[in-house]
């Protein structure tokens, strides 16, 4: 189907980044530079026109709160954009509010597939707290509210998650035939470039399992992990 888009989606510091450059670098439509030097730290593949359509659905959330008709003004932009953008960019990428993004793209017209990238709470932890600080519970909030709402998300539109635990083991394969599988790329392509771009790594000091809400949440998500996920809308037109 010519109007299915897929939505890399998950929080900050999950391996987006990578994932994207090794769907990017195997055939997927980002509509921008192939990036064939990934490292750790790095953010690649956030489109220009995706980032515009950002923006504005950042400013709908926040006119919700106080003014319908300010709100829907922007959520009409957001819309404009994404009719625009999806034409041509089949797969999109920008973890801050990517969760919101799938109902935009079905009311642009477009087939949204979720794929799901999430690591384990306390490496995410450690990342997260390296590169902006902040709080245990602001880290815990968003890591929790981020993957429950796109693990749902992935039952209602479709899609398949994958650990950064197992883009970083290359004794790790089956990601990429659910990958190939979903997005009808080459399998082989995504476990070759992904052999010459990782370096196995291991963190000196780990941090001790500080939150159990949080395992078990990475566990339910993993529990799914090796599926495909057919979403209502597939289910409906079966």
């Amino acid at each position: 189907m010519d109007n299915i888009v897929y939505i890399v989606t998950g929080t900050e510091r999950s391996g987006s980044s990578l994932l994207s450059a090794l769907l990017a670098n195997s055939g997927a439509k980002f509509n921008m530079p192939i990036v064939e030097d990934w490292y750790r730290g790095s953010g690649a593949y956030e489109h220009e026109d995706y980032m515009r359509l950002i923006k504005h659905v950042k400013r709908s959330l926040f006119f919700k709160r106080f003014s319908d008709r300010l709100c829907n003004r922007e959520r009409k932009k957001a819309i404009a954009i994404a009719k625009t953008l999806f034409k041509t960019s089949k797969f999109v990428k920008y973890p801050p509010f990517s969760e919101h993004i799938a109902n935009i793209a079905k009311e642009a017209g477009f087939e949204p597939r979720i794929i799901l990238i999430y690591r384990k709470f306390n490496d995410y932890l450690r990342s997260s707290m390296i590169k902006s600080g902040g709080t245990f519970n602001d880290h815990k909030q968003n890591y929790m509210s981020v993957n429950q709402t796109c693990f749902a998300q992935l039952f209602i539109y479709g899609g398949c998650a994958v650990t950064y635990e197992e883009l970083m083991d290359l004794d790790e394969v089956s990601w990429a035939k659910r990958l190939s599988n979903l997005c009808n790329l080459d399998e082989e392509v995504l476990l070759d470039f992904r052999s010459k771009t990782v370096k196995e790594f291991e963190n000196i000091n780990q941090i001790p399992q500080l939150d159990d809400e949080a395992a078990h949440l990475y566990q339910l998500i993993s529990a799914h992990k090796n599926n495909i996920i057919i979403g209502e809308q597939q289910k409906m037109h079966s």
